[in-house]
């Protein structure tokens, strides 16, 4: 039995991580039913308005940025599962509240707002809550197979419930061009009720994970002032050169990208290829499917030698780059299709080995705020990459704007290759028992 064999095995026993596998993976799969009806609804309700669309994206993006450190300082103060539980629970009666509204046909664009920025709030603490709990339930060396297994798991619901979503979209209701229809009404409405329903198997699953601290000192951060315990994440972070550089770069990366991509393939869907919410389904299953092929190859390929480390990612992001560019030449949903599975297995792969490295290097007692930090930084120009990007397609072909967006996603990859720091990254474990001892606590896993 191969070494990565054996860590999947050990994985696969470990009761905690059944567990915390199996409830969000069903919640993802009822999340595409929501990711795929929301931006629909607002196209629909708007006359296919992009702008509308990117300023509800950035209405969620914004106070996700904002607040996402205070939520990993949270995170590290009190339990994450207790985060995930709350949050959890409130995106579910939201989504519900918005079933009815739909439903009823009391929906207001301005109402979408206020339900975008409640959901940026409740992300802003479960996204550092959800990176931390895994660290807590396997092994460090275990991390980078446990990651891929969890994001593939949730990228199966990617491409399963993107399709089903559309096809149960389409058939209730075929003229999606009149929100006021009851078919259309009742299919849209559906879809948030779903969500809402699957929210409650990760609800049950965290509520039956039995934890322990694993050697992570959870007093600590209480043991600081809640702002300077902050301000310790933050110094950590950016005395790293390798911090400070990667994520410069997926700050500049997301900023060219998230938008335009975010906004681009509903609006491609809606106005390229048939306003047919099927073929958004399909476009955001291959995107699925590809990043569940690069989760696999990232979990389960050797790691690449930390003296290549930094330069196999970010050649890889490089890669992605291009084949996201190959989509705004998509004469069809099929060609589309193959260029966002390429696209995404690229990305995918990178943000495993990635995902972990930013795991392994941060001092446990400090994981959420330096993973809070990491998104901050790294999605900070999330709101404007959506509010721009929904302009631009206004103003010009949604087709040039993509293809410009993907350009400067793949220059910015191949040119942070020039980058010492990031030709010598290394994926490796901090021990914070032995940094406080004064010994060298830099411990390589390869």
């Amino acid at each position: 039995m191969s070494e990565n064999e054996a860590t999947e095995e050990k994985i696969a026993r470990n009761r905690n991580f059944q567990l915390l596998w199996f409830g969000s993976t069903i919640s993802q799969f009822g999340d595409q039913f929501y990711l795929l009806a929301l931006p629909w609804l607002v196209l629909l309700i708007t006359g296919d308005d992009a702008m509308a669309l990117g300023s509800i994206m950035a209405a969620a993006a914004i106070p996700r940025v904002v607040l996402m450190v205070f939520g990993g300082a949270v995170t590290d103060r009190i339990s994450p599962r207790l985060i995930l539980i709350v949050s959890a629970s409130l995106r579910a009666i939201l989504v519900f509240l918005l079933a009815v509204l739909v439903l009823s046909g009391l929906i207001k664009l301005w109402m979408l707002f206020v339900l975008a920025i409640v959901f940026g709030i409740a992300d802003a603490f479960a996204a550092p809550a959800a990176t931390t709990l895994l660290p807590r339930i396997v092994q460090p060396d275990q991390l980078p197979s446990a990651n891929a297994f969890v994001s593939g798991a949730h990228q199966i619901a990617g491409i399963v419930g993107p399709v089903a979503a559309g096809f149960f979209i389409a058939f209730f209701g075929s003229d999606l061009s009149d929100t006021s229809t009851t078919t259309s009404r009742i299919g849209i409405g559906a879809a948030f009720i779903f969500d809402a329903v699957t929210f409650l198997f990760v609800i049950l699953a965290l509520g039956y994970l039995k934890l322990s601290s694993g050697g992570i000192d959870e007093d600590s951060a209480t043991k600081q002032g809640f702002l300077e315990s902050i301000k310790e994440g933050i110094s950590f972070v950016f005395r790293h050169p390798s911090f400070r550089v990667m994520l410069m770069l997926a700050a500049i990366i997301n900023l060219a990208i998230t938008g335009p991509m975010a906004i681009g393939l509903p609006y491609m869907a809606r106005t390229e290829f048939g306003a047919n919410p099927t073929a958004l389904g399909w476009l955001m299953s291959a995107m699925a499917f590809g990043s569940l092929i690069g989760f696999a190859l990232g979990g389960g390929l050797p790691r690449p030698n930390p003296a290549r480390f930094g330069s196999t990612v970010i050649s890889v992001v490089g890669v992605a780059g291009i084949f996201f560019a190959a989509v705004a030449l998509a004469p069809t949903v099929w060609w589309a299709m193959t260029a966002l599975t390429f696209a995404a297995m690229a990305n995918g792969y990178a943000n495993i080995l990635i995902i972990s490295w930013f795991q392994l290097r941060s001092p446990k007692p400090m994981l959420g705020r330096v993973l809070s930090l990491v998104i901050t930084v790294s999605g900070g120009l999330a709101p404007v990459s959506m509010a721009a990007g929904g302009a631009l397609i206004n103003l010009y072909d949604i087709r040039m704007v993509l293809g410009c967006a993907a350009i400067s996603m793949a220059i910015t990859a191949f040119l942070g290759l020039t980058l010492r720091s990031v030709r010598e990254m290394d994926l490796i474990a901090v021990s914070l028992e032995k940094k406080e001892l004064g010994e060298d606590h830099s411990v390589p896993l390869l």
